[in-house]
């Protein structure tokens, strides 16, 4: 399972990862992944700017997984994921 909240702040629409969950027996399928590309494509609807989640340093596949889908790991131990040019990119 995967919980995506996309909530509205005085900059815009963001989006945070609450959880994701897959089954002991159904890890190493490629679930994870499909989860999070269906997380991924919700805020990107919902008009979220970035998609932010934290993984503990123990959870080494779930870090892995964020990074390959182009999460950037940032200096708290959060990741987020960009998903729209900010307003001082565009200048």
């Amino acid at each position: 399972m995967v919980t995506v909240c996309v909530f509205t702040t005085l900059t815009g629409k963001k989006a945070y990862l609450d959880h994701l969950v897959v089954a002991a027996d159904w890890r190493r399928r490629g679930v994870a992944r499909h989860l999070m590309r269906h997380a991924i494509d919700i805020a990107v609807t919902a008009g979220a700017s970035r998609l932010d989640l934290t993984a503990s340093y123990e959870k080494v596949a779930a870090r892995a997984l964020y990074l390959s889908l182009g999460f950037q790991e940032r200096e708290t131990g959060s990741f987020r994921l960009p998903l729209a040019p900010s307003k001082s990119q565009l200048n």
